[in-house]
């Protein structure tokens, strides 16, 4: 069993957090200076702030040392989230949310520093925030304006030469001509123009439009396929904001830890009437809280 000199057996437990890049370093020396009661800690004091910082500099160490530039894995950052919502070592609940901002904001740019949660950083972000829009450049004198006699609704129909660019009309018939003060792009009008044809940034959202659909759209699914592609779109929404992003996968890792958090308290409700099973998780809960060890791997830094 572990020495009592090196146990702490108060409730929250404190948890070892020796961080490196990778995740935790475990070492039998000095192992108290990796202690930390990060139930009592509060975000924005020193304690906290100091924690936040090592974990930033493990997991920015671990990325520059890898080969890819452009996928982010945050394994410090997985777990000191799972410290705070741990149900042996977690902060206090009214300080969940500040948490998760903190752990969150900590990995964004400029861009989210000025934020005080990650709810409101998020109302910033125009793919978040904004619906599909075309593109509606306004063109001046001398413009390029592009044709698609495949792509268009009729001959006033025309991308700037932004859109043109970066669409593909490969085989169309196209030709261009300059532009006189007024007039629009219409990249991303569904209207004015094709799907297909559009730029990536004004494509608009694949809508279902077969003959079969049509006829059943007023039958009792029609709820359940707009709520599906509602829920398609929402995702291609935040997967496009947060493509190779750090502080995508820092929202990842907080809230995959938060999902786990709540299955964890509710795993096992369905055995109903069987005590057998409660009462062996909660020998178990009891056992490391006499020891003071939260974790089966932490038993490899305390003397036998």
């Amino acid at each position: 069993s572990p020495s009592p000199s090196s146990t702490n057996s108060s409730y929250p437990l404190p948890c070892y957090l020796n961080f490196c890049p990778g995740g935790i370093e475990y070492t039998k020396q000095n192992r108290s200076d990796h202690l930390h009661e990060v139930s009592k800690y509060v975000v924005s004091d020193s304690k906290a702030d100091a924690l936040v910082q090592k974990v930033l500099e493990a997991d920015s160490i671990l990325h520059s040392q890898s080969s890819s530039e452009e996928e982010h894995f945050l394994p410090s950052l997985s777990v000191l989230t799972e410290a705070v919502f741990g149900s042996l070592t977690g902060v206090p609940p009214e300080q969940v949310r500040k948490w998760a901002d903190a752990l969150v904001l900590a990995y964004g740019e400029e861009e989210s520093s000025a934020s005080d949660s990650v709810v409101t950083w998020l109302k910033t972000l125009p793919h978040i925030t904004k619906s599909h829009q075309p593109c509606g450049y306004v063109f001046k004198r001398g413009d390029i304006a592009w044709n698609c006699r495949t792509c268009q609704a009729d001959s006033t129909c025309v991308l700037c030469d932004e859109c043109f660019r970066n669409s593909n009309h490969k085989g169309h018939e196209v030709f261009f001509h300059r532009t006189s003060p007024g007039g629009c792009c219409d990249c991303g009008d569904t209207e004015a123009w094709k799907a297909e044809g559009c730029c990536s940034k004004h494509v608009p959202p694949q809508t279902s439009s077969t003959q079969e659909e049509k006829e059943e759209e007023n039958d009792d699914m029609e709820a359940v396929r707009v709520s599906a592609r509602a829920r398609q779109d929402g995702e291609n929404s935040v997967k496009e904001a947060f493509a190779n992003t750090r502080i995508g996968s820092a929202l990842a890792v907080v809230i995959g830890a938060a999902v786990q958090c709540i299955v964890r308290a509710v795993d096992g409700s369905g055995w109903g009437c069987d005590l057998v099973q409660w009462k062996r998780r909660w020998a178990d809960e009891v056992r490391k809280i006499r020891d003071g060890i939260p974790y089966e791997e932490d038993y490899a830094t305390v003397e036998n």
